[in-house]
């Protein structure tokens, strides 16, 4: 699965579908560490968690491709955990 979505491409997410570490999943970050950014963002990453509360922060956000940025998130209320993709990215819209 790809590092950044397109306007051609669908991913499914399920939220209810667990989260262990190493897996890749869906996050929406509002800021890393203490730093907000300037508008929320959905990506795709492999989580670290750094505690053993899964599913919680703190935890690593680590890029698997060239020119993807890892976000560090200390606090739960700097990201939200949407849950873990189900199929592959899939092109709907070609030409568009």
């Amino acid at each position: 699965m790809g590092e950044i979505i397109s306007r051609s491409e669908f991913v499914i997410i399920d939220p209810e579908k667990s989260i262990e570490p190493g897996w890749k999943v869906a996050v929406v970050v509002q800021a890393e560490i203490e730093v907000a950014l300037p508008s929320p963002i959905l990506v795709l990453r492999e989580i670290q968690f750094l505690s053993t509360r899964i599913g919680e922060a703190p935890y690593d956000l680590a890029a698997s491709g060239r020119g993807c940025s890892n976000f560090s998130i200390r606090k739960s209320v700097n990201a939200m955990l949407v849950g873990s993709p189900t199929v592959s990215i899939r092109r709907l819209f070609q030409g568009h």
